[in-house]
């Protein structure tokens, strides 16, 4: 439960899921958030996050005429894929609890992003993601590794992810990470595996892709080159336009990639998507398509029931 306290605007019977890694970036807490806001009442929960790479400042809560400046690219993604979803953005976590929305009685679920390392704020359920690529436990903090924090402190986790799971990973595979993370998690900490399946291209005319197609790829991701594995499965990419993670599109980035794609498709994460669109004329916007990741969790029903035992209720 969240710590009364100190947080005495939100009322002690909202419950709260809080979801963060111990790594820098690429862990996949977007579409985990997705994923569990999917599973949740959207008109009775709330998101908080700092809404990285918005233009707005201070404690800011969506509004329907909220443009990607706004909100930032991932707080954007997540408003769109759920649009009666409550959203308020800040830095300081503490701030975000004060705001009006939370006072409201009909809100009852609050997910918290990327709130692993704010120690101020308690959720009911702490939810550690670790990539099954990289997982935590064999890593280093910074400057050695890409750890925020020491490996011991995933021991703070109720819920361990392990994000990005092949399909082809074996029964050994998985005994054998949960055996090795369970090493520094509290007793009895429950571990579940997801799958990140990619959807096909689709555009603003929800028109898809043919498969094989050439195309031009654009990404500006924690762990681009995943991205451009995956996609290439489907698709043949004849060019891949890398930007760094949270990437401001410009207009200078927008005519670079026209010189070189001839008349090839675009395709990009949805993420992305919302920047690029904004810098394409409308005649543009349907040679532009984004890529859904849509997150498979294994043994659901067992998650389901884990949630439930914090008295998290889900609308599934």
């Amino acid at each position: 439960m969240f710590e009364y306290n100190i947080l005495k605007s939100v009322s002690p019977k909202v419950l709260s899921i809080g979801i963060g890694n111990l790594r820098v970036g690429g862990t996949g807490k977007t579409p985990i958030s997705a994923y569990l806001l999917s599973i949740l009442a959207q008109n009775s929960s709330a998101y908080i996050s700092r809404g990285y790479g918005r233009k707005t400042k201070g404690v800011y809560s969506k509004k329907s005429i909220s443009n990607v400046s706004d909100l930032g690219d991932e707080a954007f993604m997540i408003a769109k894929l759920f649009p009666d979803l409550n959203i308020i953005l800040s830095g300081n976590r503490k701030l975000a609890l004060e705001h009006e929305i939370l006072k409201s009685e009909k809100i009852k679920t609050i997910i918290f992003d990327d709130v692993f390392q704010h120690r101020y704020v308690t959720p009911t359920v702490n939810i550690l993601l670790s990539t099954f690529s990289d997982p935590f436990y064999e890593d280093h903090v910074l400057p050695y590794g890409n750890l925020r924090e020491h490996k011991s402190n995933a021991e703070r986790a109720d819920i361990l992810i392990v994000t990005k799971v092949p399909k082809n990973a074996s029964y050994q595979e998985k005994e054998s990470y949960e055996a090795l993370a369970a090493e520094y998690l509290k007793e009895n900490t429950p571990v579940f595996f997801a799958e990140f399946n990619q959807q096909e291209a689709v555009n603003l005319l929800n028109e898809t892709i043919e498969k094989k197609t050439k195309v031009i790829l654009i990404s500006g991701l924690a762990d681009n080159e995943v991205f451009r594995n995956d996609t290439s499965k489907t698709y043949f990419i004849q060019k891949h336009f890398s930007f760094s993670d949270h990437h401001d599109f410009s207009i200078y980035d927008i005519n670079r990639i026209k010189k070189e794609s001839f008349s090839y498709p675009w395709v990009c994460s949805l993420k992305d998507y919302f920047k690029i669109l904004s810098l394409l004329p409308e005649n543009e916007h349907s040679k532009l398509f984004y890529i859904h990741q849509k997150v498979k969790l294994l043994e659901e029903e067992k998650f389901i029931s884990t949630l439930n035992s914090f008295g998290i209720k889900v609308s599934i």
